[in-house]
């Protein structure tokens, strides 16, 4: 009978999915706004390119680079631009890719190149005739001959070219292209990605076998995306098809961030094999399969929740800390999204349990006060949103593609960064208050509105990267913290929607929170294979994504230690974040943790003094307390060495408010159990009896959901023997030490768990 209720309970949770189609791909990805656009290995204007500037400098410009650039099209993997009104020899069009290892241009009957050479005249030779090497594009290859990266010039396949090198001007060789044909499609490759080649070998590259490969493939366009829950509901199956433009050799690239993760053992499944050319791109290898599908499965992260029982006979001293960490709770000060549902109420919100009841009724009066104006949208006409102003509407110019945004930070010429971190916060807050709450009235009413503050995700979301930009310029995801706030964001969303059964909207979110979790957790070890290919320096710490620099990436030890621990915070601990990067990368998360304590040895010591400016007071509790929460997750540290962190940390207060939710991690390291799952009730308190072997639970639960689903990771030596809800025995499952039950009934519910 058990099993039986267990197999209808589950059925209501996995009722098929259908599967979403995007064609072409939606969005401007890194191509908004602007056109000085950093691809796969190269960097782009309309005026010419360069090699990304850890190398050997050189840069080609077309013609006089004068022509004046309009956006003919564009997406998430491709940018098209016309170019009017240059001089002799510069293209008429431009095709920047994604899904190439360079980019293609289109010239009338001539073409010209100002190769430059920074300190040096480049070198360069011709490709082999067709006649001489079948199948081998004419053209020229270019590189350094101190060493640097090689750019192979393809010209038009089976059309009649002269090219001809003109007398050199400094560093400079200029180089002539002649065609008889009006429309020449030039491809500008390089053939070994971002391999440095040794001046000696430069003409070995025009017969090599990548040189010949490359010759062969045309850029590819992607046509559609489509993506399906799979079955279990606990992955994501993505298909992409291509084409290309010409006869050439057909195949489906695949995202160098997941080929990259996928070579490291990252749990994707190709439906067909990966092929890895030996080409090096600024965020990962190169790889493709063959043909114009591609289709693979990505796992879902962990979407468990972490709620914590109050231990009857906890340290009241340590009670105490965490009650005094609470603040930032609302006030004049609040203004953006962020200030009115995120703020210090979701830490605080985290560690309900432990919450004295003074905290407790002024974090519910904090949420009851901000969080209905914080999902208000333009036009404001009355007050108090006519002078807060929390969203705003921008329309990012070349796409015409509309978007809300409600923080920004300043950074390179007049454009707004970090506009991912400021709209994915309210979203993980309101999460927050109603899983804790209960009350999905209000996420019901509001669910329209979070969709359209989501709606920047969906249109700055880049291809290569897996994840959005941080502005609509592209330029990055900025440091640690964007990334980690956009990952914590979709997960919010996706939770959301299943407590609403919005179909639709869950298998986006599921599609979008897979593809975030591989840049994600896979920061850690694309640093070390970042310092190996020099992309970065040897003792660098990558933090996240940049177009024409590879990486936004600090020196340990030498740098601000907010920098290096933004990767962790996303402004505060967010454990959902930490339960990925466990899952997908423990070792090198590990080996982080490791660097950061051998860079910054006094790394929780509060009045430390260093010889650089630093953002938040030095070894601030907003800065290390992450670090504390992700060492008690990994399970490697004691329970001695983690209070003897938190407590002497948190002297240092700058911006405390975050650290509720970690202390409360601590506290919570001798409860027999930790909740994963309640929804859609609320969670009202739970605790530990004395003896340890009697959990207390009390939800509150609204009749008008679906049964509440309790799940629960139960700690060793922890075995339910006895299962009430409301004081009557209700079936339960224990299975590889996860506790599952539905509850049926609505109004508040008291579960009491004894162990054997």
């Amino acid at each position: 009978m058990i099993f039986r209720l267990f197999l209808l309970a589950l059925a209501l949770f996995s009722s098929p999915l259908r599967a979403q189609t995007q064609s072409p791909p939606v969005g401007f990805g890194r191509f908004g706004r602007i056109n000085e656009d950093g691809l796969l290995t190269l960097n782009v204007t309309p005026h010419g390119f360069s090699v990304p500037g850890m190398f050997s400098p050189l840069e080609v410009q077309f013609g006089e680079g004068k022509g004046k650039a309009s956006v003919v099209s564009l997406n998430a993997t491709e940018k098209r631009l016309k170019i009017e009104n240059g001089s002799e020899g510069e293209p008429t069009e431009i095709r920047y890719s994604l899904l190439y290892p360079g980019f293609s241009a289109t010239f009338g009957k001539k073409m010209r190149l100002r190769i430059v050479g920074k300190t040096t005249l480049p070198v360069w030779t011709f490709l082999s005739n067709p006649k001489e090497r079948k199948g081998l594009a004419p053209g020229i290859v270019i590189s350094q001959p101190k060493g640097g990266i090689a750019v192979a010039v393809f010209l038009p396949e089976g059309k009649k070219a002269k090219m001809a090198s003109v007398e050199t001007e400094g560093n400079v060789w200029m180089i002539n292209g002649e065609f008889e044909e009006e429309v020449n499609e030039v491809r500008f490759v390089t053939v070994d990605g971002l391999q440095v080649t040794s001046p000696k070998s430069i003409r070995d590259v025009r017969d090599d076998a990548h040189t010949q490969f490359w010759s062969r493939v045309p850029v590819p366009e992607l046509q559609s995306t489509e993506y399906a829950m799979t079955p279990d509901r606990n992955g994501v199956t993505i298909t992409e098809t291509y084409k290309t433009q010409t006869n050439g050799e057909t195949i489906s690239p695949i995202p160098p961030t997941l080929a990259f993760a996928a070579k490291r053992g990252y749990p994707v499944k190709f439906d067909k094999k990966v092929v890895y050319p030996d080409c090096i791109t600024k965020y990962g290898e190169y790889a493709y399969v063959q043909g114009n599908v591609l289709r693979y499965t990505l796992p879902l992260p962990s979407t468990e929740e972490r709620g914590y029982l109050r231990v009857e006979n906890a340290d009241v001293k340590r009670v105490a800390l965490l009650n005094s960490l609470v603040g930032h709770l609302g006030g004049d000060w609040v203004k953006n999204g962020v200030d009115l549902a995120y703020a210090g109420m979701t830490n605080a919100q985290m560690a309900w349990a432990y919450l004295s009841e003074t905290n407790k009724t002024a974090l519910t009066s904090a949420w009851k006060t901000y969080l209905p104006l914080a999902f208000r949208l333009p036009p404001y006409t009355s007050e108090p949103d006519k002078t807060r102003d929390t969203w705003k509407l921008e329309t990012e110019p070349l796409s015409g593609r509309s978007y809300y945004w409600t923080y920004f930070i300043h950074g390179p010429g007049p454009h707004r960064y970090d506009l991912d971190w400021g709209n994915a916060l309210p979203l993980y807050g309101l999460y927050k208050y109603a899983v804790y709450s209960g009350d999905w009235e209000t996420v019901q009413q509001n669910w329209n509105v979070a969709q359209k503050i989501y709606r920047y995700f969906d249109l700055g979301d880049d291809w290569a990267w897996m994840t959005v930009v941080n502005s609509d310029t592209g330029y990055s995801t900025g440091t640690g913290d964007p990334l980690a706030a956009t990952y914590c964001g979709h997960w919010a969303m996706l939770r959301m929607a299943r407590v609403l059964e919005d179909k639709a909207a869950e298998t986006q979110f599921a599609y979008r929170l897979a593809r975030c979790a591989v840049p994600a957790t896979m920061r850690f070890a694309m640093t070390y294979w970042a310092r190996e290919k020099g992309l970065i320096g040897a003792t660098s710490q990558a933090l996240g994504f940049s177009e024409a620099a590879a990486f936004v990436a600090v020196p340990m030890g030498k740098d601000d230690p907010w920098n290096v621990s933004s990767v962790l915070s996303g402004d505060g601990s967010l454990p959902e974040l930490f339960d990925a990067m466990i899952q997908f990368d423990r070792k090198n998360t590990r080996r982080y943790l490791d660097e950061y304590a051998k860079f910054y040895p006094d790394w929780f010591k509060p009045d430390v003094k260093y010889p650089f400016e630093t953002n938040y007071a030095g070894n601030s509790v907003y800065v290390t307390f992450p670090h504390i929460q992700l060492r008690s997750l990994l399970g490697s540290d004691s329970g001695e060495a983690l209070w003897n962190y938190a407590e002497t940390a948190e002297k240092n207060r700058n911006n405390a408010w975050v650290a509720p939710n970690v202390v409360g991690e601590l506290l919570s390291r001798d409860a027999p159990l930790t909740l994963t799952n309640w929804t859609p009730a609320g969670y009202l308190d739970g605790s530990v009896g004395a003896n340890g072997k009697s959990v207390t639970l009390t939800f509150d639960h609204n009749p008008k959901y679906r049964q509440m689903l309790l799940t629960a990771r139960l700690r060793p030596g922890f075995t339910p023997r006895t299962f009430l809800a409301n004081g009557q025995p209700s079936p339960f499952q224990v299975k590889d030490g996860k506790l599952t039950a539905f509850i049926s009934g609505g109004g508040r519910l008291k579960v009491e768990i004894t162990s054997k």
